[in-house]
């Protein structure tokens, strides 16, 4: 057995913790990456070390300490240990302590109010610390944080107090009140890890997926519940009412007419983007993506996480999957799914009858081909410009200078596109997902790569084949056209003629690619619309926008904001030649028992109501939007996907596969509008001479 273990709390005043160390943390957008961070940071207050005791006195509300496991002198690994104790007496005011332990993913958190005057225990129950992990080390945590909140800051929500720090800010929002002024001064006289009470730890993920230790209104205790509520969502399913003006397709037959083509296209009326659909009706995708029982967890080495797992022989070894699949493991939502409906057919029947009540018209990128394989929602299909087969340039970008690279796309796109060219329910493809456009890196490539000799002639013809005024351009001599080759990223100028010249040859980096994709989409689909690239919000260089916008139908584009801001989408349509856009990804992350809260910010419930109508009116109010998808459709694996162990609840269905109504209540109010609201954003379009 484990033995307490003390912090050193004296180690946080030591001027020497101040300097950065790399961490691993999430990012709202998805996936994660290490950063650069203080050992110990602190924000509006102010520390200093009484003998083995440390003192804290919080400037103002909201004010907080945090420091790195290791400069509290505390172990790397936890399993041993079942909470975290501190010890405190408040020396002026009251106050509520916040006791956060910070993992990869996650933050476990506990309150407590304290009374000036009296010492007292603040306990964090260890026993969720693996849920704020992901599939990183499970027991090891960066952080302690300690914060001060007082003066009603108590029921500030996540995303209010990011609103404070000057994050979030957005015109149709109330100003955030300053927060109450300090000090507030508290004795932290120790800070202890206590071993388990038991040699076994408590399993922190129930047989149905979810966080164990906590309720909430509709978690399930028993299968006969699933059972129970998929047969009352279909009563109140077969009583509710979608859209009454819509097609079979989606489509708005309340609206203007076009030409019935069978298939999906696009139109500019009166300045206003639409898709039409095959029976000539303006049609404006609206979604989820990631509409799938794919969602993996891998069990391996931390069994003891979970309550049971699926089953490995009969109808429900479904559940686990085949290792092919993002390092394979456990899918509980597809557990789930057949405990509720049998079989995967059944859920996709489920859904498709609720897309038609909320208004939904499109199953967008990342969908399981079993939802793909029906004729009741129209969808989008993805494909990629680069597998195994291509020579890849820093595991990035294909080689698209190699001949072999169309070679290979033909053959792709002949296994992945072409059997889908007449198929009317399909709205177009997108091709490739989040590429790192901003910074290309292409020299990273390997020795011998067709980029490498493109760029040697690219330097050549830019310099009119003189090596001394390509040593001018790239600021470096150059003897012999093999150095151009053989450059690495580090050798060209981050600015001047040689940054212009690495821009112009990028550019043509993406004008070859995106050219390249549309003429292998126009042989195998040529019915099909080329839904991009999926961009990151921040736009790269206006060049490579524009070469997009010169091969694509739509410019696609992720954006991880409170809302599309029109400045900057309209600078996106503006530099791809005018191009519609379409939202390939955008959520709200959820606030709840269900799951420990994340690193950023999270929503309430109600917030979350409130936003996706917000976020999605000012979007159609864009003359140049064509649609807009949801990330994703089911809530994420309590103890985090397969490949980089994103968690987070930003499903439209939990992990049970029930509906959040807050965001069911929001879509409904936005289907029913959508069509009218974009129609009048022709008046934008008129004023802005577009």
């Amino acid at each position: 057995m484990a033995t307490p273990v003390q912090a050193k709390l004296s180690n946080i005043t030591d001027p020497a913790h101040q300097n950065a160390a790399a961490r691993y943390e999430a990012f709202q957008a998805g996936g994660g990456g290490f950063v650069e961070r203080p050992r110990v940071t602190t924000r509006h207050c102010q520390c200093e070390a009484d003998g083995e005791d440390l003192a804290i006195t919080f400037e103002q509300s909201d004010g907080q300490i945090e420091s790195e496991v290791g400069v509290l002198e505390l172990p790397a690994n936890w399993k041993q240990y079942g909470r975290l104790e501190v010890v405190v007496e408040p020396t002026e005011g009251p106050l509520t302590l916040e006791l956060i332990v910070i993992g990869a993913r996650n933050r476990l958190p506990v309150r407590a109010e304290l009374t000036p005057g009296r010492e007292q225990t603040v306990v964090l129950d260890l026993r969720d610390l693996p849920l704020t992990a992901g599939i990183r080390a499970t027991y090891e945590p960066a952080a302690v944080r300690l914060v001060g909140l007082w003066g009603g800051d108590e029921v500030l929500t996540d995303f209010e107090r990011q609103r404070r720090l000057g994050r979030g800010a957005a015109e149709f929002l109330e100003p955030v009140q300053a927060p109450p002024a300090g000090p507030r001064r508290i004795i932290v006289r120790r800070l202890t890890l206590q071993p388990l009470e038991s040699e076994t730890r408590p399993f922190c993920v129930d047989r149905f997926g979810q966080r164990a230790s906590t309720r909430w209104p509709g978690k399930v205790t028993d299968e006969s519940e699933l059972v129970a509520f998929r047969d009352s969502e279909k009563q109140d399913l077969d009583a509710a009412n979608g859209p009454t003006d819509r097609d079979a397709f989606g489509g708005w037959t309340g609206g203007p007419r076009f030409e019935a083509s069978g298939f999906f296209r696009i139109e500019q009326v009166d300045g206003v983007w639409w898709m039409v659909d095959p029976l000539g009706h303006p049609f404006y995708s609206i979604g989820t993506t990631g509409v799938r029982t794919l969602d993996n967890t891998i069990p391996d080495g931390r069994e003891e996480l979970y309550e049971q797992l699926p089953p490995r022989e009969g109808a429900e070894a479904e559940a686990w999957l085949a290792k092919e699949y993002r390092g394979g493991g456990v899918s509980f939502y597809r557990w789930n799914i057949l405990r509720k409906y049998g079989s995967r057919e059944a859920w996709r029947d489920r859904v498709c009858l609720r897309f038609g009540k909320w208004g939904f018209n499109t199953i967008a990128n990342w969908s399981e081909e079993v939802m793909l394989d029906q004729q009741m929602v129209p969808h989008a299909r993805t494909t990629a410009s680069r597998d195994a087969r291509f020579p890849l340039i820093s595991n990035a970008f294909a080689d698209v200078f190699d001949p072999r690279w169309m070679e290979c796309l033909d053959q792709k796109f002949t296994e992945e596109v072409a059997p889908h060219r007449d198929n009317p329910w399909v709205i177009g493809f997108f091709v490739d997902n989040e590429g790192p456009w901003r910074n290309p890196r292409l020299l990273q490539a390997e020795r011998d790569m067709a980029v490498r000799y493109r760029w040697r002639s690219y330097v050549r013809e830019q310099s009119g084949d003189d090596l001394a005024a390509a040593s001018r351009l790239l600021g470096r001599r150059i003897d012999d056209w093999s150095e151009v080759e053989s450059m690495g990223m580090e050798d060209v100028p981050s600015e001047g003629p040689g940054a212009e010249l690495m821009a112009g040859f990028e550019a043509l980096f993406a004008e070859t690619m995106f050219s390249g994709i549309r003429q292998m989409l126009q042989r195998h689909a040529p019915n099909h619309l080329y839904l991009g690239c999926r961009f990151v919000r921040q736009a790269p260089a206006k060049a490579i926008v524009a070469a997009a916008g010169r091969s694509f139908d739509v410019v696609s584009v992720n954006c991880y904001d409170l809302y599309p801001r029109p400045e900057q989408f309209g600078q996106w349509h503006h530099d791809s030649g005018g191009r519609p856009l379409m939202l390939g990804e955008h959520h709200f992350p959820l606030l709840s028992q269900r799951q420990l809260p994340p690193l950023y910010a999270a929503f309430t419930a109600q917030e979350r109501r409130q936003y996706y109508v917000l976020f999605l009116r000012r979007w159609l109010d864009q003359p140049y939007s064509i649609g807009s998808h949801w990330f994703q459709h089911a809530d994420q694996a309590a103890t985090g996907r397969g490949q980089d162990g994103e968690n987070q609840l930003v499903g439209f269905v939990d992990i049970t596969d029930q509906p959040h109504a807050e965001l069911v209540e929001a879509a409904r109010e936005v289907t029913a509008n959508m069509y009218e609201w974009h129609m009048a954003s022709a008046d934008a379009a008129v004023s802005s001479g577009r």
